[in-house]
């Protein structure tokens, strides 16, 4: 009985179980990981695009801004 056990868990290092901790089971694994979980790359890739758009956009605001307040400092 004691071999069957040391047969189902995976071989551990000491250093990996230091800087690591203990890994989980495979059971785990494969009970966490769902289809909900995968990234959507398109919809990641059009909001980067909107965010950089939105900078370019703020990029004069943000100069009359700093203009503004190098006036207020002197």
């Amino acid at each position: 009985m004691e071999n069957d056990k040391q047969t189902n868990e995976q071989p551990t290092d000491r250093f990996s179980r230091l800087m690591f901790g203990a890994f989980p089971s495979r059971e785990r694994v494969e009970k966490t990981s769902s289809p909900q979980q995968e990234l959507d790359w398109i919809q990641l890739m059009q909001d980067i695009d909107t965010l950089v758009s939105s900078f370019h956009q703020l990029k004069p605001f943000m100069r009359t801004i700093t203009s503004f307040i190098d006036s207020l400092k002197k």
